[in-house]
């Protein structure tokens, strides 16, 4: 082999390290972006669950291995989605116990009838002079 092609092969694979080094600490700097931003969405007050989940696996996506933090956010996506499934079972049940309060007192109004007792006057006490 000539020593030009020689130098050319090593001046390409060398080119190539350097662009692909570049492109994993793009595709890492991405992913970094995409936890952060999914993180910050689950610790609102309503987190958008749709959003989240798709930068969780837009991140997984990008990185070879998981890191610490992708492991975290996947776990903060699973404990806020089953927080907001307690929740939302919870308003309603709330919802179903509201609506029996609010059928039995409609119920109650219109097929009972409320009798007052007549005030009776007490007779009055006599005060005892000692």
């Amino acid at each position: 082999m000539p020593f030009e092609t020689l130098v050319a092969r090593l001046l390409t694979e060398a080119l190539s390290s350097i662009v692909n080094a570049a492109r994993m600490t793009s595709k890492r700097r991405r992913a970094a972006v995409a936890i952060s931003r999914a993180i910050r969405e689950l610790l609102a007050q309503k987190p958008d669950m749709q959003l989240a989940e798709s930068l969780v696996s837009e991140a997984r996506g990008l990185l070879t291995k998981p890191t610490s933090d992708l492991l975290k956010a996947e776990k903060m996506l699973q404990d806020v989605a089953a927080a907001e499934a307690r929740r939302a079972a919870r308003q309603a049940a709330q919802r179903k116990t509201a609506r029996k309060k609010t059928r039995k007192t409609k119920k109650k109004k219109t097929t009972k009838k409320k009798y007052r007792r007549k005030a009776v006057k007490k007779p009055a006490r006599k005060k005892s002079s000692k």
